[in-house]
């Protein structure tokens, strides 16, 4: 059914609404929700909570031709809503032994799980979900030109991570000095071992041929499984649609979705492009600290220059993190050890809405196009890289500040360097020449508006700043005026008596003491709306999730 149809009998409240709902995005929704968590039960929860909100919700929504990209917003909320820190270990298998390509999946695997999750996430929504550029813009709150150039760094990253994984296992007897950078490790290949793998591909003719002549990213999250629905899924989400009980945690999961940008998406905790770029670069950040730029401490050091820049030379491709070991399927009769499900309540930070075109825009074909707002490669290759250094990795300003950046140059030759920026802050000079042994100050202008976040990569080398910048104080609100005095009612004198001789003189009252001026009551303000109750044990008895799978 078109997604116009399905917001018109959604909003209706049409009985078969939801579940047309389902047939058409029950496959890729919960898919998207797995990969995010990697553990069924979870998947399931979140997938359901994300139907609940749309039925609640779906007068928001501006324009019901991106009613896809809509969903997927509910969805990344309620999976960052319960996505627990440090790797994930996959509850399904990453291959199975009777697949002919068992070692490609799991090197695929092993690649796509070592970047940081944003990079993850938007090659998944690109690449599987077949989502637009504008459409994950919308997803994301970022704005579309700035997710060309993060998918563009994420195809960077992933072409390093698969480089590093094929040397890795790949003709190890047929060199000695890779052996040699291979005898140390011993498990998991980190950043490091990538790093060092990466450059020495570039120098080694005969390691260069292990390599294949392009990587598509299409085609390596083609090697990724995917999550089947599970057998009595639509079941159990169809009865929380129906069940009078449940409707103290339908209400209890729509109210937590309650704030809501221009466009009708959902605004996910932290303010959009703010928590977007924070979350993008606290995970370079990581991925910097560990080895690939050192350029922070020694002045000097682009590791990531080496990684990035030549990598994308040869095929194209962003950053990377922390990942987690595949599994494969054991043969027939072997058991394999289930983790737990992860808690659905660990908290979770979240990033949301901006503009763009609807659902089945049409997409750019071909990796070429994922490389648009990069340097070229000239710069990428530029002599010097190695000895421009940039500091420092992070610029706090006020709104409207004024920060500073020092380049400097170790000692080579002299660099030609430039930056581009990813948000609206405004950098100056933009490019120039750093000589032997100088050093350059380049100033950052942040906006009057804030809170906000933006990135400055600088070239050659794509090292990477994080501006973030405070919103503006607001001036407390002016005191009320004083409510007039209300002049107190003096008590009447009461008319004094004569006693007679046999009775004593009445005690003279004292006199009535002012009143003290009480300021007018202010009107209350309106009571703000009940929550919602939590569920009770009955309901959430009703709403554990199935573990059933579909063979």
């Amino acid at each position: 059914m078109e997604d116009r149809l399905l917001v018109e009998a959604l909003r209706s409240r049409d009985p078969i609404a939801m579940g047309a709902v389902y047939d058409d995005y029950a496959e890729p929704l919960y898919g998207y929700c797995w990969f995010q968590l990697r553990n069924a039960d979870a998947a399931q929860v979140a997938f359901r909570d994300t139907l609940m909100c749309a039925e609640a919700h779906v007068g928001r929504l501006r324009t019901p031709a991106r009613f896809g990209a809509w969903l997927y917003a509910l969805a990344r909320i309620e999976c960052r809503r319960r996505r627990p820190g440090g790797p994930i270990q996959p509850d399904l298998p990453v291959a199975r032994h009777d697949q002919d390509d068992v070692d490609l999946r799991l090197m695929a695997w092993r690649a796509v799980t070592g970047l940081p999750s944003l990079s993850r996430e938007l090659l998944d929504l690109r690449h599987r979900h077949g989502l637009t550029t504008a459409d994950i813009a919308l997803i994301t709150g970022l704005r579309t030109r700035e997710i060309g150039e993060l998918l563009a760094q994420a195809g960077v990253l992933l072409e390093a991570a698969l480089i590093a994984e094929i040397l890795a296992h790949d003709g190890l007897d047929a060199c000695a000095r890779r052996a040699a950078i291979l005898r140390p490790r011993t498990d998991e290949i980190n950043e490091d071992l990538r790093e060092a793998l990466v450059r020495h591909s570039l120098e080694c003719g005969r390691c260069a041929r292990h390599l294949p002549e392009n990587i598509a990213p299409r085609k390596v999250y083609d090697l990724l499984p995917h999550a089947p629905l599970p057998q009595l899924l639509r079941a159990q989400v169809m009865n929380c649609f129906t069940d009078p009980d449940l409707a103290g945690y339908r209400l209890f999961a729509a109210a937590r979705v309650s704030r809501f940008g221009a466009h009708g998406f959902p605004a996910q905790p932290g303010t959009g492009r703010r928590a977007a770029f924070r979350r993008f670069s606290e995970d370079a950040s990581r991925h910097t600290a560990r080895g690939w730029a050192r350029a922070l401490t020694a002045m000097a050091g682009a590791l990531i220059a080496a990684v990035t820049a030549t990598a994308l030379c040869r095929y194209f491709g962003e950053e990377a993190s922390h990942g987690s070991h595949g599994v494969v399927a054991a043969p027939p009769g072997a058991r394999s050890p289930r983790p737990s499900p992860a808690p659905p309540g660990d908290p979770g930070g979240a990033r949301p809405v901006a503009a763009a075109l609807p659902l089945g825009t049409p997409q750019v074909a071909g990796p070429a196009a994922l490389l648009d707002g990069l340097p070229p490669k000239d710069f990428l290759r530029a002599p010097g890289a190695d000895d421009f250094g940039v500091s420092p990795g992070r610029l706090s300003l006020p709104a409207g500040g004024t920060g500073a950046i020092i380049l400097t140059s170790g000692g080579g030759d002299a660099v030609a360097w430039r930056a581009s920026v990813a948000g609206p802050v405004r950098v100056s000079p933009g490019g120039g020449t750093l000589e032997r042994g100088a050093a350059q100050v380049i100033t950052v202008q942040a906006p009057r508006n804030g809170p906000g976040s933006a990135v400055v990569t600088f070239w050659p080398g794509g090292r990477q700043v994080e501006v973030a910048w405070a919103a503006r104080p607001t001036p407390p609100p002016p005191p009320p005026p004083p409510s007039p005095t209300p002049t107190p009612t003096p008590t009447p004198t009461p008319t004094p008596t004569t006693p007679s001789p046999t009775e004593p003189p009445p005690t003279q009252p004292p006199p009535p003491k002012p009143t003290p001026a009480e300021p007018t009551p202010a009107t209350p303000p309106s009571p703000a709306p009940p929550a919602a109750p939590p569920p009770t044990p009955s309901e959430q008895r009703q709403l554990a999730p199935s573990s059933g799978q579909t063979d």
